[in-house]
């Protein structure tokens, strides 16, 4: 079947004074759900799915329509590579005309028409809608490119896609620019935006590294932090350790030393009676010693005879 015609520009609002004017083809989808009494068995769930296919990405928002022109984004999601998404849809029964007068009916004036103004709000608001923005025509326009320039560079667009989605790098910086990079042909155009990727990415590199080195430090000081203080601990535990050891090591001199002398005090006496006995037994060595001398040895025989013939 042939795509319709696009319809008439909508805008949404990115902030107060920001918004995004965009064009497309519009679908329309209804669904009626009827409960008849009050013991029904409620609504039945309702839930959004989005799917993209591999290298694909495509900005998902969803709000409802606020006028002829105008949408009202309340959320909105980057859907890509294969991601699946199922969004629940929280549905809320808008009672019919007749029911609604038959409620109010019995309200005073000022009731009524607050009531009223609170049912028109919404029934304008009960419009839901959502809108699918595809990525890489947006990044052509961004960058200054010619039409379709990133249809088969996909490693190219996966790394703008992850430095504007990633690192939220300003677009001026990578697109291409006619007055510095001067005036080229497409190719020299996408070219261009290349090396300032490239450059891009080394910053972003050297960034890291830096983080790197950086936190290594702070995990090295905190460890040796740790360890000066688990140094500390362990040489405040060895010192009482030794002090412990010297004090039974003290104790125990203490113990022997009176447990010697308690046995040194018998052996005193004996030694103390020692020197009496040998003054005692002294004298008699002494006279022994002194009458030895008073006894003169026989002459033998034959010096008797020697004798006796001097004599005569």
């Amino acid at each position: 079947p042939t795509r319709p015609p696009p319809a008439e520009p909508m805008t949404f609002a990115l902030g107060a004074a920001t918004n995004v004017r965009f064009r497309g083809t519009h679908y329309v989808h209804a669904f009626v759900q009827r409960q008849f009494g009050s013991g029904g068995h409620g609504m039945v769930p309702v839930a959004l799915s989005a799917r993209a296919k591999q290298f694909s990405t495509f900005i998902l928002l969803i709000g409802t329509v606020g006028g002829a022109s105008k949408f009202e984004a309340k959320y909105g999601t980057v859907v890509r590579n294969r991601d699946e998404l199922d969004i629940p849809l929280l549905l809320e029964q808008v009672p019919s005309p007749k029911e609604f007068r038959d409620a109010i009916e019995s309200l005073s004036p000022e009731q009524q028409r607050f009531a009223k103004a609170y049912r028109s709000m919404q029934l304008e608001g009960t419009l839901f809608a959502f809108v699918c923005v595809e990525v890489k025509p947006q990044l052509e326009r961004v960058l200054a490119l010619d039409a379709q320039s990133l249809a088969k560079h996909i490693e190219l667009t996966e790394t703008l896609i992850d430095l504007f989605t990633t690192y939220h790098v300003p677009a001026d910086v990578l697109s291409y620019d006619a007055d510095t990079d001067g005036a080229r042909d497409a190719a020299g155009k996408l070219d261009a935006v290349r090396a300032h990727v490239a450059d891009m990415q080394a910053m972003i590199a050297a960034a890291k590294a830096d983080e790197l080195r950086e936190a290594e430090q702070a995990a090295a000081k905190a460890r040796g932090v740790t360890t000066t203080t688990a140094s500390a601990a362990v040489a405040s535990g060895l010192a009482e350790l030794d002090e412990a050891v010297a004090y039974q090591s003290k104790s125990r001199t203490m113990v022997r030393g009176m447990a010697r002398k308690k046995k040194s005090k018998p052996m005193s006496r004996s030694r103390a009676a020692a020197p009496q006995m040998l003054t005692r037994a002294s004298p008699a060595k002494s006279a022994k010693m002194e009458a030895a001398p008073a006894s003169v040895p026989k002459p033998a025989p034959k010096q008797q005879q020697q004798q006796q013939q001097q004599q005569q």
